[in-house]
């Protein structure tokens, strides 16, 4: 692509240019599309417990999960502070993890607070760090993964470090966070094209892990040792 073209140009434009770098005149599209009957692929029922199912897929993977009402999130990560003897944490910033209002609590714990400033990316203020705070723009419940979008209320503002480099990654789930299934969040982005839609999407289901070539499982290589998500009732 040359400098020069508009980053995310509109999808025919750039079908148009393809089609005719390769020597056709016009696109051969079918022009109806066969309609597949969702209960083939998706696995869980419409009244589905979207909580259970997302806890039990996030357990199986290896995530720890806490439920808790609103007013138990503070006491919740003060004891995620006391269990990993945090003395450094890195938060995102947005006004979701804002209104929760943990700075006092990581005070009280005796941790120092890292909120990288807005569209800096310092990794080195990073590595020392024992937890990263990040919430989320959505759970899959069938498959009990977060997925974190950048921008300021994505989950990934100030930048992917906070859910990539402490050893415990602290995921904030608000219920309405829920989804069934990668059908219903990429429903989210019907009709959103190009620079409107957030530049990264980081689906996480796990704790990092690795095996390389000797074919042995190691945990927290590449990420977070461990994920901790606190799973917000009523908000």
């Amino acid at each position: 692509m040359h400098m020069n073209q508009k980053l995310g140009e509109e999808k025919s434009v750039f079908l148009k240019r393809i089609t005719k770098s390769l020597g056709y005149e016009k696109a051969s599209v079918p022009k109806n599309v066969p309609g597949v009957d969702e209960a083939v692929f998706r696995l869980l029922e419409e009244d589905a417990d979207l909580l259970a199912r997302f806890k039990q897929g996030a357990e199986v993977v290896g995530m720890l999960v806490t439920v808790c009402e609103q007013d138990e999130v503070k006491d919740v990560f003060r004891r995620l502070c006391e269990k990993y003897q945090a003395k450094k944490v890195i938060r995102g910033w947005g006004k979701k993890l804002d209104d929760l209002g943990l700075e006092t609590v990581i005070d009280d714990a005796g941790a120092v607070l890292y909120v990288p400033a807005d569209g800096v990316c310092n990794f080195e203020g990073q590595y020392d760090a024992e937890i990263g705070v990040t919430d989320v723009t959505a759970a899959l419940a069938e498959t009990g993964t977060l997925v974190i979008e950048s921008g300021k209320d994505g989950g990934g503002g100030g930048g992917r470090g906070a859910s990539l480099v402490p050893e415990c990654h602290v995921a904030i789930v608000r219920e309405c966070d829920l989804v069934a299934d990668m059908i219903d969040y990429w429903a989210r982005f019907k009709g959103i094209e190009g620079n409107d839609q957030p530049s990264s999407k980081v689906f996480i289901t796990g704790p990092s892990k690795t095996a390389d070539i000797e074919g042995v499982l190691i945990t927290g290589v590449h990420g977070p040792r461990e994920v901790e998500i606190v799973v917000v009732k009523g908000m």
